[in-house]
């Protein structure tokens, strides 16, 4: 037996190929018109930018990197220059026939960017198949210029299928008769819903002021919103969305007035439409722009907003419902944790809707709210459509090991930093006969064993008022947190609240028609705004069941302006962490400044977020 040489041995161990095999070859080499491939042949592969896929003018080093893997098919064992021509795209779309075949015959909803627009209709590729949409069955309406579609992402469904000629054709206005089919059957079910089952409530003691009050200036629209660890996925939400708010009757509502008070009236339409998020927060919600509900979900990445208009309820509401929201979506997403937790609400979410002012109250001789007028933070405003947040981000660990230092709560510390920042960068440490009085919505559940959903809050005040020169942190401190120790007691809350509804239920108040009652509750509104620099409010932590921690990052609120009151601030917090929301009009940021500088110098670490709207 003759010995082989060394060159016959790897002639011998190379395999041998033939045109319209499929090979597996590693990419050893990257140029944007083609790509060289070690297939285990005597000569290598190649790939032209043609036949690696229909898209025009690709740039394969962008989509291909040396070191890759790919299954390609031979096109020619010798191009005449001794390598072999393969191909990418005719594979792909041999396999891409048949997906396209299953697709026709199971009349599935295909989606795909739009690759031409062409003088006819639109050319779109799916698994290297190329499928025309003629222009007539592109929308359910004639459509003479069709570019506006170019590049976009469009669904379809394949109403032609002959692989023999080629010829795979789209339609896309079925879809959209189908879908306009749908919506009128689905309003015609929700008008006769609507019409055979009406129910309705009245509003609580402090959401009667808010229908007077609101408008675009003047939204009295909150915002909670919850970060994850992933992006959203719109059509989840929208799904989770289309759950839950059967689920809820303090949200399945509209705003309806009658003669003498306004009231609410169940909705019954299909859910609001989830967005992502253009413009800024906190928006006057009109009820004929959204379904006529009265609160608002949107994204942007990794966030779910809920804006709730103040009639519905108050942030524990608010707080009720985001939670809820944000499990059915974990459990859409992640199918796990409905395996494992089933579908229902969760045992601690309530659903009550007592109007627990009416139940508590008890007849009272107080006065109302102050009204002497505070000092009052302005400035030049941003623009209209503007509106400013900034994050303040702290350990709650090391923020508590500060309140002890000074003898005091979160809340305590937190609002006497606010109070002292107004006097240092707007007073400049200098005396003024206005107050700085900070209003502190107060939860009242605690204090009556309340779970309801409606609003359940009264509103008291720090007040410090700066008659001398130079007051220390630790002053501002003391007599903060006095004025609110002086306040925060069940006794002088009762009185606070029932002050309100013993008016509510003057035998004359109530007889007096609506546009009367307006007038007065905007008189006395102005009055009490006035004495108030700003609002700071605390949510308080946010508790969340320990199948859903993984996927939650952090809770955060805001509170849109009210007249008088440019900038406020919020508390919220999530876990180890606290976060501190200034939301402001004001273009100024010194007090944002000087407040996160006060807690740095008290040794916190805090970490700034903003949304955009200030830079530096």
């Amino acid at each position: 037996m003759s010995e082989l040489t060394f060159e016959q041995m790897l002639e011998e161990s190379l395999k041998t190929i033939h045109t319209g095999e499929v090979v597996e070859g590693t990419v050893i080499d990257v140029k944007p018109e083609e790509a060289i491939l070690n297939i285990g042949y005597k000569s290598d592969g190649v790939l032209t930018r043609n036949e690696y896929t229909n898209e025009p003018n690709v740039d394969l080093t962008k989509v291909i990197k040396v070191g890759d893997t790919m299954e390609v098919k031979v096109l020619k064992v010798n191009d005449g220059e001794g390598q072999v021509t393969l191909t990418y795209k005719r594979l792909a779309a041999d396999r891409g026939n048949k997906r396209i075949e299953e697709a026709f015959n199971n009349k599935e909803v295909l989606k795909a960017k739009v690759s031409q627009v062409l003088d006819g209709g639109l050319s779109v590729i799916v698994d290297e198949v190329r499928i025309f949409i003629p222009a007539s069955l592109v929308s359910d309406s004639y459509e003479k210029d069709l570019s506006k579609y170019a590049g976009q992402e469009i669904e379809f469904v394949i109403s032609e299928y002959n692989p023999k000629r080629r010829r795979y054709i789209g339609d896309r206005r079925q879809l959209l008769v189908a879908e306009k089919q749908e919506k009128q059957q689905r309003k015609a079910e929700d008008n006769k819903r609507r019409h055979t089952d009406i129910k309705w409530d009245r509003l609580d003691n402090t959401a009667h002021l808010f229908p007077v009050i609101a408008g675009e200036s003047m939204s009295n629209v909150y915002r909670i919103a919850v970060t994850l660890k992933e992006e959203v996925q719109p059509e989840y939400l929208q799904q989770a969305l289309d759950i839950v708010l059967p689920k809820f009757p303090g949200f399945n509502l509209r705003l309806r007035q009658g003669i003498f008070w306004y009231y609410f009236e169940e909705n019954g339409k299909s859910a609001p439409r989830v967005q992502e998020e253009r413009h800024f927060p906190c928006r006057f919600i009109r009820q004929n722009k959204n379904h006529s509900y009265l609160f608002r979900v949107t994204y942007y990445k990794c966030r779910i907003n809920l804006e709730v208009f103040h009639v519905l309820t108050d942030g524990m509401g608010g707080i009720n419902f985001l939670k809820e929201l944000t499990y059915q979506y974990l459990r859409l997403v992640h199918p796990e944790l409905k395996e494992k937790l089933g579908d229902k609400l969760s045992s601690d979410t309530s659903m009550n809707r007592e109007d627990s002012f009416l139940k508590n109250y008890k007849h009272s001789y107080a006065k109302g709210y102050k009204t002497k007028k505070a000092y009052l933070i302005k400035g030049e405003k941003l623009r209209t459509d503007e509106f400013g947040v900034i994050h303040g981000f702290v350990k709650i660990p090391a923020l508590k090991e500060v309140c002890h230092k000074y003898g005091v709560s979160i809340n305590e510390y937190l609002v006497a930093a606010f109070a002292y920042s107004v006097y240092r960068e707007y007073l400049h440490g200098m005396p003024d006969k206005r107050p700085i009085r900070v209003a502190v919505p107060v939860n009242l559940r605690p204090y009556f064993n309340s779970i309801t959903t409606k609003n359940f809050f009264t509103v008291v005040s720090a007040e410090f008022e700066p008659v001398e020169d130079s007051y220390t942190f630790e002053e501002v401190l003391k007599i903060t947190t006095e004025s609110l120790h002086q306040q925060i007691n069940k006794e002088h809350l009762e009185e606070l609240f029932s002050y309100n509804v013993s008016n509510e239920k003057l035998l004359v108040a109530r007889a007096v028609p609506l546009f009367l009652k307006n007038i007065a509750m905007r008189y006395v509104y102005t009055s009490a705004a006035l004495a108030n620099t700003s609002t700071v409010t605390n949510i308080g932590n946010v508790k969340v069941e320990e199948d859903y921690q993984p996927y939650i990052k952090m809770f955060y609120a805001f509170l849109a302006m009210s007249k008088g009151q440019n900038i406020k601030g919020t508390i919220c917090s999530y876990q180890d962490t606290l976060a501190f929301t200034f939301s402001s009009v004001l273009k100024d940021t010194s007090l944002q400044r000087g407040f996160f500088r006060k807690l740095s110098e008290d040794g916190l670490n805090v970490e700034i977020e903003s949304n955009g709207v200030y830079y530096e």
